[in-house]
Formats: C-alpha cells, sequence, structure tokens
C-alpha cells in the first residue's frame, strides 16, 4: 500500500515503510468532515429492541427515540411510560397470531406463565407518532407434543379419493426407546 511518499509492506511478522521520513510536501490537506444533516420533523417512533424472545414469565424493557422521514434521531424518549402500548395485528398478515404477554405500568414487557408458545406485535403510540416491535414467547426445553387425542379423517379434493389414520390401542410399556447407535437383536 502507498500513502504520503512512501510504501508499506506487511508480512506475518512485521510492517515495513519505505521511504523519506517526514511529510510529503505533496499530500492533500485532509478534507474538512461532512456536517451531519440536520434531522426534520418527527414521523414515527423507533422501539429498541425492536424483537424480543421471552421465556414464560419472564419481562423485557426497552427505549424508545422519534425519528424523522429519513431515519435519522430527532430526540430520545427519556420516560418510556408515556407511550400507550397495544397489541397490533398488521392488515397484510397471513396468519393473525397475538403474542400472550402485556405492558405492565413501567411499560415493561411481561411473558404470561402459559407453557403455549406465541407470536405477535405490538404498537407504541405517543401522540401521532407509532412504532412497533415484535416479540415471541417460547416454553422451556423439553417440549412434549402428544397428538394422540386426534383421529385423521380427510378426503383428496384432486381425485376425490379418502383416507383414514386413525391410532391403533398401543400398550405403552411395550414400547421400547433406542439410541442412536443401539442395534435391535
Amino acid at each position: 500500500m502507498a500513502y504520503n511518499g512512501k510504501v508499506y509492506i506487511q508480512t506475518t511478522r512485521h510492517l515495513y515503510c519505505f521511504g523519506k521520513k517526514g511529510n510529503n510536501p505533496g499530500l492533500a490537506p485532509d478534507p474538512e468532515p461532512e456536517k451531519w444533516p440536520a434531522a426534520g420533523t418527527a414521523k414515527s417512533l423507533q422501539i429498541i429492541p425492536s424483537e424480543v424472545t421471552l421465556r414464560p414469565g419472564h419481562t423485557a424493557s426497552f427505549h424508545a427515540r422519534s425519528i424523522d422521514a429519513n431515519g435519522f434521531t430527532v430526540e430520545q424518549l427519556p420516560d418510556t411510560k408515556a407511550l400507550k402500548w397495544a397489541s397490533y395485528i398488521p392488515p397484510t398478515a397471513r396468519v393473525k397470531s397475538t403474542m400472550k404477554a402485556s405492558f405492565d405500568a413501567e411499560g415493561h414487557l411481561v411473558a404470561g406463565n402459559e407453557t403455549a408458545p406465541s407470536a405477535g406485535a405490538f404498537e407504541a403510540t405517543l401522540g401521532p407518532l407509532k412504532g412497533y416491535i415484535r416479540g415471541r414467547v417460547l416454553p422451556y426445553l423439553p417440549l412434549h407434543q402428544d397428538f394422540e387425542w386426534m383421529t385423521l379423517s380427510e378426503a383428496n379434493a384432486a381425485d376425490g379419493a379418502g383416507f383414514r389414520i386413525s391410532t391403533p390401542s398401543v400398550d405403552r410399556r411395550a414400547i421400547q426407546i433406542r439410541g442412536p447407535r443401539e442395534r435391535r437383536k
């Protein structure tokens, strides 16, 4: 690499510089730093973090700032207690689901104690400004899925063929679970 009339070479152990000591008289002066554009009027809220994953009973806290149409920060909101939170389902959402959580008086998101997974969004409002977060509540491991209660009965719409799957009565004591390396005898 060459800079200021010198050649720099990096090896695995050293950095070498070839050239005369001092500054090169032909070196252009440093350019003036560009000024940061001034923020316009506030158009929306930016909630941080914008996505959360919680376990049942856990909480999450947020902070917010107002931003202009270009995403520049107008001001930091010192008190998130002033935000009004409501469960939100976007009008274009294909899956209409809500997160099993709510906001307390302090402005913290508190996940419900239910062990069923859930996901959804919340809308924060402060006057005319709005901001959004998304979140999930995931249960602790191990998960237990049991489909023993159901009977599947369905007809194929394409050719009208029907099939039926039902669970036979099984003696659970006769089932043996083998590890991945165990072989059947």
